[in-house]
């Protein structure tokens, strides 16, 4: 039986420990991550890109086993955070091939992409990801309205 409140701490653990499977990611085609390579992001990133990079370093080294540093010069394979993308709306970018680059219209669009990421290679059961180009955008925007007036004004 579980003790009083003991779900708190399973909550806080955000990345599930070692998800490695070397049975089946080592079995999937695409570019495979290791700990030559880096997390690139910009002199000026702000706050929730800063977090973001750290979420993706932490979860490399939570789940996958790997110890990636944070740069914001590199050269060799990285994962690039940034943010040029520019649409009409809020979407980011997943693009694989030689590095990775993760590119939204803000830096929470980028942070999306980095979630976006984890998940994959979650799903993997290993540092590996399929190449692709691929452009994500919420289905939905999030209105909330709120009025401190009453209406018999």
């Amino acid at each position: 039986m579980e003790k009083h409140y003991e779900f708190r701490d399973k909550l806080r653990n955000i990345h599930k420990p070692d998800r490695v499977n070397d049975a089946v990611w080592k079995k999937i085609e695409g570019l495979a991550v290791d700990d030559s390579w880096t997390i690139k992001i910009p002199l000026d990133a702000g706050a929730i890109l800063k977090n973001a990079a750290k979420d993706l370093q932490k979860y490399f080294a939570v789940s996958m086993k790997l110890n990636l540093d944070i740069v914001t010069c590199a050269d060799g394979r990285q994962i690039c955070l940034q943010v040029s993308l520019t649409t009409q709306r809020a979407a980011y970018r997943v693009a694989v091939s030689e590095n990775i680059i993760l590119d939204g219209t803000d830096e929470k669009m980028t942070a999306q992409a980095v979630y976006t990421l984890e998940d994959q290679m979650s799903m993997n059961e290993g540092p590996v990801l399929r190449m692709q180009d691929q452009v994500y955008a919420p289905l939905f925007s999030t209105r909330i309205v709120h009025s401190g007036m009453d209406y018999n004004m």
